[in-house]
């Protein structure tokens, strides 16, 4: 267990020779099971030399002693040098505060980092001219820190990003990736959403995941503060023709499509590009695929087209 720390304090060790991982000015240091760890802090500055270096770009030098927790290490987390082993300080602060309890919360370790080190935004674009007023998360949720942070349209998929906020003036790093809902909106509704992790479970993000996943509402479209936000997230949605019309009157328009032009009938493929043309079918839905579905398709023309 920890009896004192982590904290971060004041340091001076030299960079690599390379020049590729610099020393932060700053070591975290822990007391755990009465031995004193100090580990420094360097930055990755192989990308655009360090100068928008974000939290994930944050590394500890293997020491010398081994690690003050058990650590799996992964190829994602791992950098290995002529000049020793970097990981990253994500998954090793997890384990720091899953695993040994320390008295602070991480949320205090991280704003102390913050106000010390540097650190450039990892936020997203917004959607269109969505501000954060326009998109809120229930009030319960809201206390606990979570917010939207933002809101991507991709084809048939209207992501809603959740993250915890520091909620202060500090620049730069403002809040952590929790993980987004999916909606798949139709006919001018959105559906009840689905919950998207993160892929790597050791990181800081995945961490918040759990704890934003363990206090939400059963169905994700029940974190959103109401129908007002709902109406104002869906005047951002990339409206298409599959997406404005149910699967019923999609089939109907495909086969009245199909109707009008006989001189394909024959041609599988031309008849299939057409379709897609026409935004009868989604963008990401191949003409080969397309094909598949014209037999029944054309069947039914057929026989409107007799009758």
């Amino acid at each position: 267990m920890i009896s004192l720390g982590p904290f971060l304090i004041s340091s001076s060790h030299p960079d690599t020779p390379d020049g590729k991982f610099r020393h932060a000015g700053f070591s975290m240091e822990l007391v755990c099971n009465g031995i004193l760890f100090q580990l420094p802090i360097y930055k990755d500055a192989s990308h655009m030399g360090g100068q928008y270096a974000t939290f994930d770009e944050f590394y500890f030098p293997e020491p010398e002693n081994d690690w003050p927790v058990e650590f799996t290490f992964r190829w994602i987390h791992d950098k290995p040098t002529p000049y020793g082993r970097f990981v990253a300080m994500s998954p090793l602060l997890v384990e720091i505060f899953n695993t040994l309890k320390p008295a602070m919360a991480m949320e205090d370790f991280l704003r102390d980092f913050r106000a010390n080190i540097p650190i450039n935004s990892n936020s997203r674009c917004e959607l269109g001219e969505l501000s954060p007023n326009e998109l809120k998360l229930t009030d319960t949720l809201a206390a606990l820190g979570f917010i939207v942070s933002s809101a991507d349209c991709f084809g048939v998929a209207l992501n809603v990003n959740i993250a915890w906020s520091f909620h202060d003036q500090i620049s730069g790093w403002k809040n952590i990736t929790a993980g987004y809902i999916e909606f798949r909106p139709r006919c001018g509704k959105l559906n009840d959403g689905k919950w998207i992790g993160q892929r790597w479970q050791e990181c800081i993000e995945s961490h918040y995941f759990k704890r934003f996943a363990a206090v939400a509402p059963p169905k994700p479209i029940q974190c959103l503060r109401g129908p007002e936000d709902i109406h104002n997230l869906l005047t951002h949605f990339e409206w298409s023709t599959t997406t404005r019309h149910s699967e019923a009157e999609l089939r109907k328009m495909r086969i009245e499509a199909i109707r009008k032009n006989p001189d394909l009938w024959t041609k599988s493929k031309q008849l299939a590009e057409l379709l897609k043309m026409q935004g009868l079918y989604s963008p990401s839905t191949g003409v080969s695929q397309i094909m598949k579905f014209l037999p029944g398709l054309l069947e039914k023309a057929r026989k409107t087209q007799t009758g």
